[in-house]
């Protein structure tokens, strides 16, 4: 038992997220006019430009050869593309939900399409200072700048991937992190004025920070492995192996197909190996017993390149969660994870774990302020079509991290000191044993390798869920 202890070596240690300043990120225009939500953007104050009168809280300023106007709160003319164009049509399409935009001109009317002094930059001022902006574009044929509090950020597409298209250009989501605020967003229109016409809609906005949690990623190494050297011991368990799900966990999906509302019962049951017909992607998907659920909608496989049908996976909690973890396999591309319908990142960024298809591991969110978790979404290719395929499996909610003796929610060398010494004792009967023989991992009254061998399963991994 001693030689056992003595001749472990090696600790590996999981990503947190613990992002700082200024996130910026684009969403394709495929999720034109969905919900706050599916863009990462709930809990926000929404200005749709359907009236002169801004949201309190949101100015707006106009700059271009021809004049500025602003900042300002009541707009000087509010913009239906369809009613409003004396001009043509090249603004049909820019609202994201109702009838009016903003356009940027300092009338917010059109002029002339080959009057390019009059279409200039256009910056939203917000008092107080916000955490997050959202905002559309639609119609720029040119790059286009953004400043951030006054800061020169650089171009849009290279900071969300988006192209210009003269179209729909996407949706635009800024986020700040840590102490940061936002207290002014401008759009350049090119590097010198280059009279490109464009509009935005739906601009979301709020005070309220991201919700306050701590991700981790696990390495699909452990996969498989029991709740109590997962460090989710007593934690409650969801395996899709039939079609009731546990009471406080719904699912959802949404994708350009269709969506299916948030269930308490899977509309199907997925086993990879009898119920998919269009390959093997998803054989290693599951955790324990033979089924897992999927991002196809309705938990459905289809052509693999049938990317309509795959989307978002969105899990909801009737009773809000301070744990929640689930093994997840074959992500192949960029992946966003929203909390609370709020965007926290990108799911490789913020766990370590490899979006490269193949078992990623298990993927565990902490919330830091208590029971607060409402929803998790897994969004699917952001900026492009949706199309990838994911598998979970393995869904804990709650559960204790028995490894971590001190209850300081590491398992560390802290830890470690505190189980040799149990370990070196052996007996929990023995009077100098610590009260209830926490380092009894296993509970058969003894503390030995089988108690080593889970506890240095949550020492690698170092955080508790």
């Amino acid at each position: 038992m001693q030689r056992f202890l003595a001749s472990w070596v090696g600790v590996s240690f999981g990503l947190s997220s613990a992002l700082a300043g200024i996130s910026v990120h684009g969403v394709s225009p495929i999720r034109w006019g969905q919900s706050n939500g599916t863009l990462g953007v709930g809990n926000t104050t929404v200005e749709d430009f359907e009236d002169v009168n801004l949201a309190p809280g949101l100015k707006v300023l106009w700059e271009s050869p021809a004049g500025n106007v602003g900042p300002t709160a009541v707009l000087p003319n509010v913009f239906n593309p369809l009613t409003d164009d004396g001009f043509g049509n090249a603004f049909v399409g820019g609202a994201f939900d109702g009838t009016h935009c903003l356009l940027n001109t300092r009338t917010n009317d059109t002029f002339s399409y080959n009057d390019s002094g009059s279409y200039g930059d256009v910056t939203f001022l917000f008092d107080p200072p916000v955490r997050i902006v959202g905002f559309s574009v639609h119609q720029n044929e040119t790059d286009l700048g953004l400043f951030i509090n006054g800061v020169n950020k650089g171009k849009l597409s290279t900071l969300t991937g988006l192209s210009p298209n003269g179209g729909k250009y996407g949706y635009i989501v800024i986020q700040a992190t840590d102490s940061d605020t936002i207290s002014s967003v401008k759009i350049k229109n090119g590097s010198v004025p280059s009279g490109d016409g464009f509009t935005f809609d739906h601009l979301a906005f709020s005070t309220a920070p991201n919700p306050s949690v701590e991700v981790h990623g696990i390495s699909p190494t452990i996969w498989g492995i029991d709740n109590t050297s997962l460090g989710v011991a007593n934690a409650i368990f969801e395996d899709f192996e039939d079609a009731a799900l546990v009471p406080q966990l719904a699912v959802g999906w949404e994708a350009p197909a269709g969506t299916i509302a948030p269930s308490n019962t899977l509309p199907h049951l997925f086993n990879p190996v009898t119920n998919d017909p269009f390959g093997t992607a998803f054989l290693n998907g599951v955790w324990d017993g033979s089924r897992c659920v999927i991002s196809g909608l309705g938990n459905q496989s289809f052509n693999y390149s049938a990317g309509t049908n795959w989307g978002d996976i969105l899990f909801t909690f009737s009773t809000p969660q301070q744990r929640v973890g689930f093994s997840v396999q074959q992500i192949d591309g960029p992946t966003r994870v929203m909390v609370n319908e709020r965007d926290i990142g990108d799911f490789a960024t913020i766990s370590g774990l490899a979006a490269l298809g193949g078992r990623q591991g298990f993927f565990r969110v902490k919330s830091l302020s208590g029971p607060s978790i409402n929803s998790i979404r897994f969004a699917n290719n952001r900026v492009g079509a949706f199309g990838d395929g994911i598998a979970f499996d393995h869904l804990t909610l709650g559960g204790r991290c028995l490894q971590d003796l001190n209850d300081d929610e590491l398992v560390d060398d802290a830890d470690f000191s505190i189980f040799v010494v149990a370990y070196n004792l052996l007996d929990c009967a023995d009077p100098t044993m610590a009260p209830g023989c926490p380092a009894d991992l296993n509970g058969d009254g003894l503390v030995d390798d089988a108690d080593f061998s889970i506890f240095v399963v949550g020492y690698n991994v170092l955080l508790c869920p």
